[in-house]
């Protein structure tokens, strides 16, 4: 599974490095199955049923960021979607630090929790899936 996300904001209050921002933006998620079902009787034949789809939705959020000191942040973001999907959420928190050297690179540090209902009806099966992304992460920021 990939997600992508292309997006923007609107700075509701605060400046460049503390506030809240209004968030809106397009989710693509591609995903691929192979699920194989093998029924609890003798003799019994394994179905094999593969599922690829491609789902794009819209999606709405909010973010606040504070400033702990001149090097680290702190970002907390939920937002919703919907369209291809049956409904995505995605909460989001985290701590970055910016490195000294150059303040528009920063290190982010967070835990990400996200929800998926998809729905794949392009084979001869329906399969539909919930599926829960749940975990810590680091990434880089990069400020331009």
């Amino acid at each position: 599974m990939s997600v992508v996300e292309f997006g923007g904001f609107y700075r509701q209050t605060g400046d460049e490095r503390a506030g809240f921002d209004w968030l809106f933006g397009a989710r693509r998620i591609e995903q691929e199955q192979l699920l194989l079902l093998t029924p609890d009787v003798p003799n019994a034949v394994t179905r094999r049923i593969e599922s690829r789809e491609t789902f794009t939705d819209l999606f709405l959020g909010a973010r606040f960021l504070y400033p702990m000191s001149e090097q680290f942040d702190l970002t907390m973001r939920a937002d919703v979607s919907g369209g291809d999907t049956e409904g995505t959420t995605n909460f989001v928190a985290g701590v970055g630090w910016r490195f000294p050297i150059r303040y528009q690179i920063a290190m982010h540090l967070g835990y990400r929790h996200t929800t998926l209902r998809l729905k794949d009806s392009s084979g001869s099966e329906v399969v539909e899936s919930d599926i829960t992304l749940s975990g810590p992460f680091l990434g880089f920021v990069f400020r331009f």
